[in-house]
């Protein structure tokens, strides 16, 4: 039987620490090991059958970044419990040193901005190394160069961003993948057309069944066909749908009274979805015919049907 222990301070925090319980252990090859965990006067014990070194996940508040899930360098057993925002803090530091020094590698240039971000981070685990003997001073110094670091690692984060779209707008003629939003009719007005364009590659076309035939043989395009001109004169790529919403209250209402005739109701969908394609073919590029099947509930259809 195994046990690790973190002394996590300040107290205020440890005792209003929710996601202590949700906290778990792994070894060196990312394996996730079968653990009790416990809170107890401020110190988290994780208990498990082995008894080899581990890292600790656990989310933990830090300023300006909410409670991100942290981890510390592979740590063996202890008789004293280990200071949780010190390891933390080491772990943070080691992480994004060594993700700093891949992507150096690979070519991407380091801010000198990350630079002093990274140096005064460490500045400040190493004097909250040095206070161990009085952990509260030492927890309050960790905080710190855990805040410095993840600034450290955000800044990082942009910087490689911006460098990888740039090398590859000069490589490529497309981006590699879509970026983009579902529409309404607030793009058709400045300014939010042109930040829309400006920003996203391409767009998704709400064309729902149930907003698009309210009332059995009414079609509403109007809208559709607007948006649909949009996009289609700032060359970005369209994808329509979903076209059926299979959840409760997806489908237009009038469809209830041919609940129980499938036949008919198949004779309905398939109308729709052959009147829709039409009317748009050789324009929109994707097409979602269905979402939320897993959930169900249209019309209390069965799942086999």
């Amino acid at each position: 039987m195994g046990v690790m222990r973190f002394l996590a301070l300040p107290a205020e925090i440890a005792n209003d620490w929710r996601d202590a319980s949700s906290a778990y252990v792994t070894a060196l090859d990312g394996r996730v090991f079968a653990a009790r965990v416990e809170l107890t006067d401020s110190v988290l014990s994780c208990t498990r059958a082995s008894s080899e070194s581990g890292k600790l996940h656990v989310a933990w508040p830090v300023e300006g970044f909410g409670r991100p899930v942290l981890t510390t360098a592979s740590l063996p057993e202890s008789d004293q419990p280990y200071l949780l925002v010190l390891e933390l803090a080491r772990g943070k530091i080691g992480e994004v040193r060594e993700q700093a020094f891949q992507w150096q590698f690979a070519g991407m240039m380091i801010s000198d901005d990350f630079r002093e971000q990274q140096r005064k981070a460490f500045q400040l685990f190493s004097k909250a190394s040095a206070a161990k003997g009085d952990p509260q001073t030492a927890s309050g110094l960790a905080q710190q160069a855990l805040e410095s670091i993840c600034t450290a690692a955000a800044t990082l984060a942009r910087s490689y961003t911006v460098q990888r779209q740039q090398s590859r707008a000069l490589s490529q003629s497309h981006p590699p993948a879509l970026l983009g939003c579902t529409l309404d009719d607030s793009v058709l007005t400045e300014p939010h057309r042109s930040t829309f364009f400006q920003t996203f590659s391409a767009a998704a076309v709400p064309i729902e069944w149930s907003r698009v035939e309210p009332v059995e043989g009414e079609y509403r395009w109007q809208l559709l066909d607007t948006l649909v001109e949009s996009c289609q004169r700032k060359r970005c790529i369209i994808r329509a749908g979903p076209m059926l919403d299979l959840s409760t209250g997806g489908l237009p209402s009038w469809l209830s009274p041919w609940a129980a005739d499938f036949l008919n109701l198949q004779s309905f969908v398939c109308d729709f979805m052959e009147t829709a394609v039409s009317r748009y073919a050789g324009r929109i590029r994707i097409w979602e015919v269905s979402a939320r099947g897993n959930i169900g509930g249209g019309l209390a259809l069965t799942e086999e049907q």
